[in-house]
């Protein structure tokens, strides 16, 4: 078997960093989002605490808490 070209290592080693590199923007990333959902669902307990509760308004309830919650996911994510 052949040696390999010293050019086609050189391509390989730098795709290699720079998959890396990407990786690693991507997790940093990742984490930033996680922190920024945790903050928004602490917001979002503490406006449920303030907001009155009656029984009409039910499903009106339980839909603006869904949207609530699935806002910081849209955003964050």
């Amino acid at each position: 078997m052949e040696p390999a070209n010293p050019q086609s290592l050189g391509l390989l080693r730098d795709s290699l960093n720079e998959a890396q590199t990407t990786v690693r923007a991507y997790d940093t990333k990742s984490q930033i989002v996680g922190i920024g959902y945790i903050f928004a669902l602490g917001i979002i307990g503490n406006i449920d605490d303030s907001i009155p509760k009656s029984s009409d308004g039910v499903l009106i309830g339980i839909l603006i808490a869904w949207g609530i919650v699935i806002l910081p996911i849209l955003l964050f994510g």
